[in-house]
Parts: C-alpha cells; structure tokens; sequence
C-alpha cells in the first residue's frame, strides 16, 4: 500500500513537472509574440506622427491646402492600418493568454489564495474607500490604444471635411446661433449627453475580466485533473 501510495506521488510529480515546462514555454511563446508585436507597431506610432507634424506645417500655409488634404488621407489610412494590427495583436494575445490560463489553473489545484502563483492572475484586494485616481484597476492596454486610434481615425476624417468645407460649416452655424439660438443650444446639450453616455460604454468596452476570472478560480478553488498536459483546444492537434 505505501509502494502504490508513493507510486501516485511519483507520477503526480512527474506530471506536474511536465505541466510546469508547457508552462514555461507558453509564457515564452506570449512574450515573444509580444516583442514582436512592440516592434512593428511602433512604426505605425511613428508615422502617424510625422504625418501630423506634416500637416501641421502645410496648414499654416495658405497654398497647400491640397497637400494638407493629401496628407491627412494618408494618415486616416494609416491608422486604420494600424487598428487593423492592434485587433489582430489582440485576438492572437487572447489566445496566449488563455493558455497561459490553463497551466495556471491546473499548476494552482487544490492550493489556498496565499500559496496560488498566477502571471495573469492578478488579484487586487482594493479598498472602497481608496483615492480613484491612485487604486488598481482592471484596464486593458489594447483595447485603450484601439479606441485611441479610433479617435485618430475620426480626428483625420473631420480635418479633411473642414478643410474642404470649414467656410460653409462656419456659415450655417453663425446662421443657427443668430436665428435660431434654442438650436444651437439643444444641438450642444444632445453632444454632452450623448458624450456622457459613450463615456461609461468606453469604461465598460476597455475593462478586462481577468482578474474577475481568476477572483472566481481562486476563491471556489476549482480542481483539475492532471491527466493531459495539453488544453483541450490543442489535445486532438497533438
């Protein structure tokens, strides 16, 4: 009995030994992906940049109207480009981070809150009464930058309409403002109320739910079994 007893040790041991190397590789395979990603979209960063400096310096100039509009067109596309490759980063990243999950979830079985060891784990235990501005919270840095390129995106679409039609829209709004005052009123009301609102759905849309997840595995200390190293997505690839 004590030789079958050590026996179920020795292979519990050896299977969480080969845990912990898929593990390891996973969170290697992660950063990779992720110096890899750093690299090529710094470039986006950096030309976007130089094509707002670009249009800067022609807008100052009256006779460049049509490069200023050039260049704008230019760095519209470019930020699509570029949010094209911060969705694709993030897809890639989820998956990552769900393998990375797994062997975490299954190295951490059976251990209490104090002994569990989580990457993405994190667990904030913050105090309601903390300064909002100074307390953890649960932001995800890609989905931050997709709606900063979002921004971009809109910000180059109306500096090409005012650029083609910057007189008439200044027309019809001194028009309002002098006829009909009680418009122009409503109209700014409508834009902060309506700000307001895509406020707390960009709050929602940019919180990530990993800390929520593993608050959940850590608190019901779910057990998983040791059988297969590989996660379920991957065991009929293998």
């Amino acid at each position: 009995m004590p030789f079958k007893v050590e026996m179920v040790k020795s292979e519990n041991e050896k299977n969480r030994e080969e845990l912990w190397k898929f593990y390891e590789k996973a969170i290697e395979g992660r950063n990779a992906f992720y110096n890899h990603y750093v690299k090529y979209v710094n470039l986006y960063a950096i030309f976007t940049g130089a094509l707002f400096v670009a249009f800067y310096t022609l807008l100052g100039k009256g006779d460049c109207k049509l490069y200023a509009v050039l260049v704008a067109c230019l760095g519209m596309i470019t930020s699509i480009l570029w949010l094209c490759s911060v969705k694709g980063y993030y897809s890639w990243i989820i998956s990552w981070i769900n393998v990375v999950k797994y062997y975490e979830e299954r190295l951490n079985s059976g251990l209490s809150v104090h002994e569990a060891c989580f990457v993405y784990g994190l667990y904030y235990d913050c105090n309601k009464d903390s300064c909002i501005l100074t307390k953890p919270s649960s932001f995800s840095t890609q989905k931050l930058t997709m709606l900063f390129v979002e921004l971009m995106i809109i910000g180059w679409f109306f500096s090409i309409i005012l650029l083609f039609a910057s007189k008439q829209i200044t027309e019809i709004f001194q028009f309002l403002f002098v006829f009909y005052p009680v418009v122009v009123y409503l109209i700014i009301f409508c834009v902060v109320f309506a700000s307001i609102i895509v406020c707390g759905r960009i709050r929602e849309k940019i919180k990530d739910n990993v800390e929520d997840h593993y608050k959940l595995k850590r608190t019901t200390r779910e057990h998983f079994s040791v059988e297969s190293p590989l996660p379920p997505n991957c065991r009929n690839k293998a």
